[in-house]
């Protein structure tokens, strides 16, 4: 009974004892009433999972984004966590929220050191 679970493709590959495909995995955590899944991919973006009114999934892939050149990854994934939080509780809106959360680990990917954080912010402040 969690609202989101985010993790990446490598740690969605891993994450049980089976190896369960995607699929599989899919519909393992969403019958544990998981309001979304969000799989990240690194530079390809995103899936997003969310079910409708009649438990049915929906699947949306949120293509990969650049906000520059890659300097360092580090801390992708924290990004795209706290961005998601961030704009969900703002919007109520999954996938309007995985798409911000997947700019903001682009711009994050664009710095250098976390000494940079004050810069994300400010390229975020337009969105």
């Amino acid at each position: 009974m969690l609202n989101a679970i985010q993790l990446s493709e490598d740690e969605a590959a891993g994450l049980t004892a089976e190896r369960y495909d995607e699929r599989s995995l899919m519909n393992q955590l969403m019958s544990l009433m998981v309001d979304a899944l969000l799989i990240t991919r690194g530079a390809r973006g995103a899936t997003l999972i969310v079910q409708d009114a009649h438990k049915k999934l929906i699947r949306h892939e949120i293509p990969g984004v650049s906000a520059g050149p890659t300097v360092d990854t580090t801390g992708c994934g924290d990004v795209f966590g706290s961005a998601l939080l961030y704009k969900f509780l703002k919007s109520k809106d999954y996938l309007s929220a995985a798409t911000f959360a997947n700019h903001a680990a682009a711009v994050n990917a664009t710095l250098q050191f976390a000494d940079d954080l004050k810069a994300l912010s400010e390229k975020l402040a337009h969105r």
